[in-house]
């Protein structure tokens, strides 16, 4: 089964040539939330969410499905 982490590995790396963590990092998303996100945290908050899908580039529903 595809893990957020998975996505967003995939995602940065097709994308960006970079590992998530860093894509993610650069983008000012904080290193507990990289961690969480790694250990399967999906984020409830919609800025959050946002930041991230805006860091990779891809929609918010593409990255963390619809609610």
């Amino acid at each position: 089964m595809d893990t957020i982490w998975d996505r967003i590995e995939r995602i940065a790396r097709d994308r960006h040539g970079k590992p998530g963590y860093m894509v993610l990092q650069l983008a000012g998303v904080s290193s507990v939330t990289v961690q969480m996100l790694r250990n399967g945290y999906i984020p409830k908050r919609p800025d959050t969410r946002q930041r991230i899908a805006t860091a990779l580039g891809v929609p918010v529903d593409e990255l963390f499905g619809r609610d």
